[in-house]
């Protein structure tokens, strides 16, 4: 394939998803709808991946907060 058909093919696979979302997001209520956003979220999904480019260590290494403690904080402001 040259790389002009490949850039079609890009083109129109990007309006395609460009579709699918505004489709979803917008009706969001019959079966094509369900299916379009169970399929853009297997694509956008990074569970599959061994590593997870998008994970941020110093965020996940930050103490969790419970309930108590966070309230405790409003009450003393």
């Amino acid at each position: 394939m040259n790389k002009k058909v490949k850039y079609k093919i890009g083109v129109y696979v990007t309006h395609l998803m460009e579709w699918m979302a505004q489709r979803a997001s917008k009706e969001h209520k019959n079966w094509l709808d369900n299916i379009i956003i169970s399929i853009l979220n297997k694509v956008v999904s990074t569970k599959h991946l061994k590593t997870d480019y998008m994970a941020d260590e110093w965020l996940e290494s930050e103490p969790g907060f419970t309930i108590e403690e966070l309230e405790n904080f409003e009450s003393q402001k």
